[in-house]
């Protein structure tokens, strides 16, 4: 390869690598409101690490649910480490399922690691989190009864005078 050949194909390696670095579009949260879920299904040859984002915009109940699916067979080693900007929160194992409140508006990240095993050295887990936003408190009847009767007091009073 000549001088003139190698620069050419510098050049162009460097116009990929900018193109890439231009296409790749930073990771964003995922923001459950309680009508879709994060859910995903991960085939794992060797060793696994990632870090999935979700948000919420009030209160509510979150649940985490991690299985280790026996295909080809079970994953050696499955983890997830839930975090919020506060600091760590919670951690699954293997197959488990977690629900735990939330006070309001958040960020919350799952650091999720596995490790294959066994002879193809192969696994699948699933992981979901979904969202129950908790539902509007209405007023007890006895407000209202009580309203009203203050109501119905001061007509009467304006009505006697």
């Amino acid at each position: 390869m000549n001088l003139a050949n190698l620069r050419r194909f510098r050049s162009l390696a460097l116009g990929l690598i900018a193109l890439a670095a231009l296409a790749a579009t930073p990771a964003q949260a995922v923001m459950l409101d309680g009508n879709g879920d994060l859910q995903k299904s991960t085939l794992v040859s060797g060793s696994y690490s990632s870090v999935e984002s979700f948000s919420v915009a009030r209160a509510g109940t979150l649940t985490v649910r991690l299985e280790n699916i026996a295909w080809p067979e079970k994953l050696a080693q499955l983890n997830c480490s839930i975090y919020s900007d506060a600091g760590f929160m919670h951690q699954l194992t293997n197959s488990a399922e977690l629900r735990f409140d939330v006070a309001g508006p958040g960020t919350f990240y799952a650091n999720l690691t596995a490790g294959a095993a066994g002879f193809l050295n192969l696994g699948l887990f699933s992981f979901k989190v979904s969202f129950v936003p908790n539902a509007p408190v209405p007023l007890p009847a006895a407000v209202w009864l009580l309203g009203s009767a203050v109501g119905l007091l001061g007509l009467r009073r304006r009505a006697i005078h």
